[in-house]
């Protein structure tokens, strides 16, 4: 991704570590992209892609996304989370023309690759909450939400809202189980889209709208705790029941929950 025309205006610090990225000049004169700012092909030889391939091609896709989301304006000091103005990254890359864009993917693709999510792809969850049926008038604002399914006249269902439309992705810290410990039961997560507007303030049972069309299915099974991710699309918001054995209960970290690096967050990939 180099610049071509007039100056790169490269800080000479880094200067030894950009040319050592760049290919020489090819004999058919036909010029390289160089690594790792591409989509990687996804053939080896005629066979089909590698898991490392397939794996760093979804890294740099997610990359791309978050790059394609950080405005333009306004926004000069970045928030600790969420997309931080481009002049930022201009200004912290020390240099012009498409230096900056090259710096902001290294730094996102370190992240990534490290298996975290770096804080500016990402939006904190500001709506969520659950309702009972056992306890059909209850609103509840509390550091999990919980879900529960097959228990006659006791099912609970998860809401989470979100209130950009330019992100797709869920990720949820599920922090439950099923079964009790050491029971190897199998459940499934079904999250449906909610396209009426719900405010967790009132909502309950009574009142919850009727959800829209199954979107996603988790399979899970027994204990488990860990990151989730639920691809959501354009859709507003999500409900999500549970099937699993009568009685069992799971959970996942609400955006109220004490411990701030398990809030549920949203990414633009």
């Amino acid at each position: 991704m180099a610049k071509l025309d007039g100056t790169q205006s490269i800080p000479a610090e880094l200067l030894e570590l950009y040319q050592a990225t760049l290919t020489e000049k090819q004999p058919d004169d036909v010029a390289r992209k160089r690594y790792p700012f591409r989509v990687p092909r996804m053939q080896d030889d005629g066979k089909n892609p590698t898991a490392a391939q397939r794996a760093h091609r979804t890294i740099f896709k997610k990359c791309v996304a978050c790059y394609n989301n950080q405005p333009y304006e306004h926004g000069e000091t970045p928030p600790d989370i969420g997309p931080r103005n481009r002049s930022w990254w201009f200004d912290e890359a020390d240099g012009s023309g498409l230096w900056y864009y090259d710096y902001f993917m290294q730094q996102t693709l370190d992240v990534y690759i490290a298996g975290n999510v770096p804080d500016w792809c990402k939006e904190i969850c500001e709506r969520d909450t659950y309702t009972s049926e056992s306890n059909p008038t209850t609103h509840y604002n509390t550091s999990e939400i919980v879900v529960m399914a097959e228990t006659p006249g006791a099912e609970m269902w998860g809401y989470v809202r979100k209130d950009d439309p330019r992100y797709k992705t869920l990720h949820l810290y599920i922090i439950g189980n099923a079964g009790g410990p050491g029971k190897d039961v199998p459940y499934w997560l079904d999250f449906y889209i909610q396209e009426t507007y719900w405010n967790g303030a009132v909502l309950d049972w009574d009142n919850q709208p009727a959800p829209g069309a199954l979107i996603y299915t988790l399979d899970m099974l027994g204990e488990f705790e860990g990151w989730v991710e639920i691809p959501c699309g354009d859709w507003f918001s999500v409900v999500c029941k549970t099937r699993l054995a009568t009685g069992a209960i799971v959970w996942w970290a609400s955006r109220e929950n004490a411990d701030t690096s398990k809030r549920p967050f949203w990414t633009f990939d």
